[in-house]
């Protein structure tokens, strides 16, 4: 029996590349218990109404909800259409393994009530995909249909899966003619983390080849764009092993930062960051960092860059962790355009976020104001975590008094995957909330203040 904990916080890949108990790895398993559930947002009290709930009679409120499995997580940040309406990919599981594993997407409007405008029930759950996997991230077009990324699973080996829906939740079959395509370059272990769309239509995927660095540019119709690097893949060997790509962004000028980080000396105890700088055509930009590459080692455990993002001045805030075997710290790092750390931040460039013992990081998201947001766990007591933080990378001690919250949703483990920031100012965060071996997609509302 595989403790939760380890299934939901501390699992290498849950998210992507995370520290586990054992070390750096891959931990992609999962528990074979199983019960039915409703396909509908409930409360921990049955007798409260579908939508948000109030949490510990505070201003922030909360929903969890099945999406038909025993293990339902949220794994992409929330994306927020024009009309208001948001949008949830991730994954629900019923058996052990990676063939238990189905896509799912979830979309709700702004009350918390499922849209049942989204195929027809406001969940998809594998629909339209004769295979197994799970989604990471999601990304939202400019004419709100959305991109899925994520991985296909087989017994022997994995595909970097990429779905495109329509607004009704449908496949798009204008992408690739099915509205889905898997990638595998490789042959072997392929896996997609994130993915960006181009002003122009088109697609970065980015993740792992046969473990390496791989980025994808797909064309809007799901084709592979031979512009990129000849066959629309570019893959860098770092020289370390496990490499993986689990953030991408693109700078106004169309070159293209992927972050990650990669095993040291083919170990799983300890891990580096890792940020590549692409030209437009897929080559290595020399001008960042004289090389196109950069590493940074913080304190000799398990260094990960999970996300990042590109401020208005072209700076790249990238979110992760660094966890040795048994406490962790939320990670913060700033860079300057040329690939070095920026210095105006907080310490170094580095700020070290540990409010608990194990203290995770998974997502970052820019605020219109510049703020930064931090979605994670409190690994120690098993809540979900937001913190927030001014430009100049110190806690913001107007986000609850102290620059962090956590959300206990009755005493399982429980997570934020990512936070995004609604047009009313109030932040909405996702991820999974459990109660004894079960999971459940878990959504909670805060105001701006963080209450």
């Amino acid at each position: 029996m595989i403790p939760l904990l380890t299934r939901l916080g501390r699992s290498a890949f849950t998210l992507g590349f995370l520290c586990s108990v054992t070390g750096c790895g891959l931990d992609e398993s999962r528990n074979s218990d199983s019960e039915p559930l409703q396909h509908a947002p409930r409360a921990p009290n049955a007798s409260m109404p579908e939508g948000f709930y109030t949490l510990d009679g505070d201003r922030a409120s909360f929903m969890l909800f099945s999406v038909g499995a025993s293990y339902d997580v949220a794994r992409s940040i929330p994306v927020v259409d024009s009309e208001g309406r948001i949008t949830l990919a991730g994954s629900s599981e019923t058996e052990s393994g990676n063939n238990g594993s189905k896509f799912a997407a979830v979309r709700f409007l702004h009350t918390g009530a499922l849209d049942t405008s989204f195929f027809t029930s406001g969940i998809t759950v594998n629909s339209g995909l004769a295979t197994f996997g799970l989604y990471y991230a999601l990304v939202l077009q400019t004419d709100s249909r959305t991109v899925a990324v994520g991985r296909k699973s087989t017994e022997s080996a994995a595909d970097i899966a990429v779905s495109r829906y329509f607004t009704d939740g449908a496949l798009d079959t204008g992408f690739n003619t099915t509205g889905f395509v898997a990638l595998n370059p490789t042959g072997n272990a392929d896996i997609g983390y994130a993915g960006v769309i181009r002003t122009d239509g088109r697609i970065y995927v980015s993740g792992s080849g046969n473990g390496q660095f791989l980025v994808y540019r797909l064309h809007a119709s799901g084709t592979a764009d031979t512009s990129f690097h000849t066959d629309g893949r570019a893959n860098t060997d770092l020289g370390q092993s496990d490499q993986a790509a689990l953030a991408i962004v693109e700078q106004t000028d169309g070159r293209l930062v992927a972050l990650g980080a990669h095993h040291i000396g083919g170990g799983i105890t300890a891990a580096d960051f890792q940020a590549v700088r692409y030209h437009t055509d897929g080559s290595l930009d020399t001008g960042f960092n004289t090389t196109g590459m950069k590493t940074l080692s913080l304190d000799g455990g398990c260094d990960s860059v999970l996300t990042a993002v590109i401020q208005s001045d072209g700076k790249v805030v990238m979110g992760g962790q660094v966890a040795s075997m048994f406490d962790g710290s939320a990670l913060l790092v700033r860079m300057d355009t040329d690939g070095n750390l920026d210095t105006s931040f907080f310490t170094g460039g580095v700020h070290k976020h540990q409010p608990f013992t194990l203290t995770q990081g998974f997502r970052v998201k820019l605020q219109t104001d510049g703020l930064i947001l931090v979605s994670g766990q409190d690994g120690t007591n098993g809540d979900a975590y937001i913190g927030r933080y001014v430009t100049s990378g110190n806690l913001d001690t107007s986000f609850k008094t102290i620059g962090y919250t956590t959300a206990d949703y009755g005493g399982g483990q429980d997570l934020f995957y990512g936070v995004t920031v609604l047009t009313s100012g109030a932040l909405l965060a996702a991820g999974a909330g459990s109660t004894s071996l079960k999971a459940q997609f878990a959504v909670a509302r805060f105001a701006t203040d963080g209450t």
